[in-house]
Order: structure tokens, then sequence, then C-alpha cells
């Protein structure tokens, strides 16, 4: 049968044009001619409902600075007299109810957009001791109470700690799992908090942006940034006391930045920043506790620890106390702070500004290593220095595991007689504990 050539061409074409619908838009295909494989059409893949992830670095600068912006907290106290033992009475005010505000984002939208809430001052208290104690938070305290009562954004306290909380908030009119994240929050506190006088916005009170941790915020990118953060400040403050010529005491023909690993001083300043049941506890031999602390420093910087005081009154990255810092005996008229033992280190001589300052407060760590590291082995015998020497053939990090020994709880925790760790202070064993399993995950290159 012959077949008219123009319709044969118009089929073909046909044919070709219905292939494009059907398949789409695709690179050619060519088949050998003595192939017998059937040809397949190729599926592309769909792009358009992939999922944006919109937590970035970007986003969460983003909302502290409409936190910073955004008016001032309100807050509520009260004024009540005391009458104390000599009979005398004196004037308290406190807290009655304080507004806490969020940074909140849409992780499906990248909207980013903020929340207020009352928080009772005595409920606050009662989620503080159940942080100290470890409890179990079954009623969900404090309450983030809306100005609103039509508000449809709840909260949840998964960790409660004050401006370091760990919250959860979702839209109850139409919950999806995971959709927002908490990546701010404006606190306010005392006063006599901000060590910086710029920083106080009120006369009692001030309003402080950080951003808290959650699990939700455990990204890699942030744990990259926090730990070239960290890089960066131990950097220069190793060449700062490189180019003061501080010489150490414990090493005299050395200089202290000779003496000390800048990697040692970074693990350490993890360890001194890690809650230690949390580490001990952790599944992962203490990953995730490590970074979160490298999370809080790419995310808020230099002010990730500005704001946190021990019970025993240390503050910093480094938890320095305040007269290990400076301190000169009002008695003997000596300097025994590291402030007065390494005046050519020209430490900041602001007390607590020179303890919060990030690179001036690893200048100073470095300097009481070597400081107490030099009040461990001063009066060593001979035979005692013979013994330390043995044992760090062996064991050569031993060193630094007397070096963070002594950080945390002075001289006397070093045993010469037997080149050993003083087990007599839980505190201390604890806290060894810890600098080993940090060291042990090799976060930073040698």
């Amino acid at each position: 049968m012959k077949i008219n050539k123009a319709k044969f061409f118009l089929f073909l074409l046909f044919v070709g044009l219905a292939g494009a619908v059907v398949f789409g838009k695709q690179d050619p295909v060519v088949i050998s001619e003595t192939t017998n494989r059937d040809l397949q059409p190729v599926i592309q893949p769909d792009t358009t409902s992939r999922q944006v992830n919109f937590l970035t670095i970007e986003k969460i600068m983003e909302g502290q600075e409409r936190l910073k912006k955004s008016p001032p907290l309100k807050f509520v106290e009260k004024i009540t007299k005391k009458r104390l033992k000599n009979g005398k009475t004196t004037t308290i005010t406190e807290f009655v109810k304080k507004e806490i505000e969020l940074s909140v984002l849409d992780n499906k939208t990248g909207e980013v957009f903020e929340k207020r809430y009352w928080l009772d001052e005595k409920e606050v208290e009662k989620a503080n001791i159940i942080r100290k104690k470890y409890l179990e938070n079954k009623e969900n305290l404090p309450s983030f109470t809306p100005e609103n009562p039509a508000e449809t954004f709840q909260i949840t306290t998964n960790w409660w700690n004050n401006f370091n909380s760990d919250l959860s908030i979702f839209d109850s009119s139409q919950p999806e799992e995971g959709r927002y994240i908490v990546i701010g929050n404006k606190f306010l506190l005392g006063n006599d908090n901000f060590a910086y006088f710029t920083e106080q916005t009120g006369d009692n009170y001030s309003d402080m942006v950080y951003v808290p941790y959650s699990p939700a915020l455990h990204q890699p990118e942030f744990v990259e940034i926090g730990k070239n953060f960290l890089n960066k400040k131990v950097a220069e403050a190793f060449q700062k006391l490189r180019s003061l010529n501080v010489k150490s005491k414990a090493f005299p023909e050395k200089l202290v930045a000779d003496t000390i690993e800048e990697k040692f001083v970074k693990t350490i300043l993890l360890t001194e920043q890690t809650d230690p049941s949390i580490l001990l506890l952790s599944g992962d031999d203490g990953k995730k506790p490590a970074e979160r602390v490298l999370i809080r420093l790419a995310l808020n910087g230099e002010r990730a620890y500005r704001y946190t005081f021990s019970k025993t009154g240390a503050s910093g990255l480094g938890q320095i106390m305040p007269k290990t810092y400076s301190y000169v005996d009002p008695k003997t008229k000596k300097g025994e702070g590291t402030v007065q033992i390494y005046p050519e280190a020209k430490l900041i001589k602001d007390v607590n500004i020179g303890r919060i300052d990030v690179v001036n407060g690893i200048m100073t760590s470095g300097l009481v290593f070597d400081s107490h590291l030099w009040d461990a082995f001063k009066n060593m015998t001979k035979k005692e220095k013979a013994k330390l020497d043995k044992k760090l053939v062996s064991e050569p990090d031993f060193i630094n595991e007397v070096r963070a020994a002594v950080y945390n709880g002075g001289a006397s925790k070093y045993k010469p007689a037997t080149a050993t760790i003083s087990l007599a202070v839980s505190e201390t064993v604890l806290f060894v504990k810890k600098y080993k399993m940090i060291r042990d995950l090799k976060l930073f290159a040698p």
C-alpha cells in the first residue's frame, strides 16, 4: 500500500508533539540502532513542593534587630517594708510580673514576627528552683499569659533558664508541628546584671536581646559559625599575649602563649559552659552538649556569656572569679590577682568588664592556667619532678588534665608526691572528667 508522503510527514509530526505533551521537555535520548532496549520517559524531579529552610543566620539577625527596635518591655512591681532583726525597717522593691517578647520564625513562609506575654514572678522563681534541682516541670512553669485572651499562639517551656530558655511555640488555631521556631527574645533584667553602662536602658531594669538555645537551632552551620568565632577570639588572645611578651611563671624560659595549646584553651572554655548532668547523661559522648556552647556563641557572639553569673560570682566565657581576676590583700598589700601577677599583660582594670570581654577573658584564662600550674609545681622536689616527667612520657596530656584540675579548684588539687590529681573534691573530679570527654570529641584541629 502506498502512503502519501505529505500525510506520513504530518503523522510523524503529530506523534512527536504528543510525546512532548506526555513527557514534558527533556534532553534528547540517543538509542543505538542495534539495541533492543525499550525507550522509557525520563521523569524530572519535582522541585516545586520541596521545603525551603528559612532557618538561617540572616533570619536570626533579622529577629534580633526587630526586638531591639520594638517598644520597651513593661513590668509591674510592688514596694514592701520589712522589719530587720535590729528593729529597723527597710524598703524592698520587687517584681510582681514582667513582659517577655519572643521573636518567631515561620519556617514555612520565612516570615519573622514578635509575640508578647506576661510572666508571673513567683512562677519564674518556682521554675528556677525546678531547673536547679533538675526536677520535672509538670506545670509548664512559668505560664506565658498573652494580653489578648484570643491569642492563638501558645508557649511550651521545655527547659526554663530565664533568657536562655528552651521554648516551643505553636498556633492552636492551625496546629502544624515544627512550623514555628523561637529565634530570640527580649528579656528584662536588673541593671546590676549589665557590666556595660551603655546597655542599661532603664533606671532599675533594662531590656536585653538574646537568642536562647533550643534543639531546633542545633544546625551544623551554626556549630561551624560558633567554632569559627571561638577560633578567631582565642587566636586574638594568644597573639596579644605574644605581642606583649608575657612571660610564663611556670616555665620562665618561655612566653605564656608558647606553653599552652590554643586547642586546650578552647576545650576548657566549652568544659566551663557545659552542664555536667546533661554532658554525662548524653548518648553521644557529649557531642551535642558541647556543640550547644558553640551554637550560643554563633547566635549571640560577644554577648553569649555576658550576663551569666555562677552562684559563687564567676562570670564570662572562662567563668573567672572576681578575686582570681584582680585582688590586693588589704593587710600585706600584695597583689594576688591575675591583673597584679601579670602587669605586662595589660588586662582591663574593671573586674566585671575584664571577665566578660571575650578576648580579655581568654587572655585571663591562659594566665590563670600558668599561675595555678606555677603554684602547683614550684615547691616540687627533684624526686617529685622526676615522677611527673615519667608520667608525661606515657600520658602526654596529663599536664593538661592537671591544668584543668587546678583551674577549677586551685593548686592543691595536684598531688606532687604521687603525681596524681586529688579525688577529695567531687566538683574538680567531675570537671576533669568533662574536660576529657570534650577533648576526646576532637572538635578543634590540632
